[in-house]
């Protein structure tokens, strides 16, 4: 059960925080600040830790697992929406490439807050 409500939690928390964060930056956008990769370089990778440490909070010993079900659908819709009408094979290479540092940043923040949950968690710990 702590499996599905973190992949749940995953998927919700990495739509609503893109979301988010592309409000923010139409909203910065129409007071005339142009940031053209701010996206890329500073949100998706941020959204990706976030949720990242959410997911290995709620999945302390699923945490590997938890994140890439969790965080998956979010970079399939980043390369999927992102690459449509796109014909490029180095833009899908570098959009594949970006995507995939995502998913390894999303796992590898849920593996090091999940395991530093569990070694918390554990009687005589030190």
């Amino acid at each position: 059960m702590k499996l599905v409500a973190a992949v749940l939690l995953g998927v919700f928390a990495t739509f609503g925080l893109t979301i988010g964060g592309e409000f923010f930056v139409m909203t910065l956008l129409a007071k005339g600040v142009h940031l053209p990769f701010a996206e890329l370089v500073v949100g998706c990778p941020l959204i990706a830790l976030v949720v990242g440490s959410l997911i290995g909070v709620v999945a302390k010993e699923k945490a590997l697992i938890a994140a890439a079900l969790g965080i998956a659908p979010w970079v399939i819709f980043l390369v999927l929406g992102a690459g449509r009408g796109r014909t490029s094979a180095s833009w899908w290479l570098i959009m594949l490439a970006a995507a995939s540092i995502y998913l390894a940043l999303g796992i590898a923040a849920a593996a090091l807050v999940g395991g530093r949950m569990l070694h918390s968690a554990a009687p005589n710990s030190q």
